[in-house]
């Protein structure tokens, strides 16, 4: 599982505004870090106009979020799949599904890791994990 359509796959699905904004965000932090990535940048990266990212996300801060909330709600999915009953241990059934989905999407890795450069003593995995855990046990996850 892929979470970022390759542009020149056959068959890929078409983005949206939004999706290809944001995806071209989550890539340019994750090699610049925050402060190497400015919106004109992230326009010019998605073939966008610089009003139309403003239009959608308002400021740098608000395309971070929606950056975040996409890698959070990827993480999140990967763990509230049902674990399949044939499943002998469910905790590396779904600890499989995350490092291939980190495997699959260096991307989503990168990104956590330069966010979490911001942060003293921040884990590019665990602290997402963490943050997953516990958004989804607020929500019955």
């Amino acid at each position: 599982m892929t979470l970022l359509p390759e542009a020149d796959r056959v068959g890929a699905v078409e983005l949206t505004t939004v999706e290809r904004i944001r995806n071209a965000a989550l890539r340019m932090v994750a090699v610049q870090g925050v402060s190497g990535t400015s919106l004109r940048a992230v326009a010019a990266a998605a073939g966008v106009s610089l009003g139309l990212v403003q239009h959608h996300f308002a400021t740098k801060a608000g395309l971070i979020k929606a950056v975040d909330d996409y890698v959070f709600a990827a993480v999140i999915n990967q763990i509230t799949q049902p674990v399949p009953d044939t499943a002998s241990d469910s905790v590396a059934e779904i600890s499989d599904r995350v490092t291939a989905m980190i495997s699959q999407n260096p991307d989503v890795t990168n990104y956590n890791r330069q966010v979490g450069a911001l942060t003293p003593g921040y884990d590019a995995i665990a602290y997402p994990l963490a943050r997953t855990f516990t958004i989804g046990t607020q929500f019955g996850f």
